[in-house]
């Protein structure tokens, strides 16, 4: 007499829903002085865009000269 049959049943394979909600991108921005800022935020359209810091009323200007010698 053969071996009595066994009856395997799959199981369910979790149905992934994409949200955008659960994903998060920061975004980098720099202002018109220079200074970096930014946020991280939900991963959904639109996105904000944060408000840039603003430029500090005085400001150091660093320059380089590269001084030219003669011979």
């Amino acid at each position: 007499m053969p071996p009595p049959c066994m009856t395997v049943r799959p199981t369910a394979t979790p149905t992934m829903v994409d949200d955008c909600r659960t994903r998060t991108v920061c975004i980098d921005y720099v202002n018109s002085c220079g200074i970096m800022y930014g946020t991280c935020v939900a991963d959904c359209d639109p996105r904000p865009v944060p408000t840039p810091p603003p430029c500090p009323k005085t400001s150091t200007l660093i320059s380089s000269v590269k001084a030219k010698t003669t011979p």
